[in-house]
């Protein structure tokens, strides 16, 4: 499993702390950030999180908590030490569309 920055406020953001030379000129919209994800066990997965605010690759986790949160972390030290966030999924919306009532 793998995903990468679909979405970014900044959209002309660069990967400007890469240690390869070659990448921080390039825009991190597109970016695999989550890459080579394995299961290990019901609803988890481990692989690699690349972190573009330090330009570091770490190990990365996985874990769908509900249907509707998905918390993912990177860690160091062989997963001694761990840092994440938990995602919400959203519903799909569309330009143009109407939301709420009233």
């Amino acid at each position: 499993m793998c995903g990468k920055l679909v979405w970014l406020r900044d959209k002309g953001k660069k990967g400007v702390h890469n240690p390869d030379a070659a990448k921080r000129s390039r825009p991190l919209l597109g970016v695999l950030t989550i890459y080579g994800m394995k299961p290990k066990g019901d609803d988890a997965w481990r692989g690699k999180v690349y972190n573009a605010e330090d330009g570091k690759t770490y190990t990365g986790k996985m874990e769908l908590v509900t249907n509707t949160k998905l918390k993912l972390s990177g860690c160091v030290l062989g997963g001694l030490i761990c840092k994440g966030e938990t995602w919400r999924r959203v519903q799909r919306w569309a330009p143009g569309e109407v939301t709420g009532s009233g």
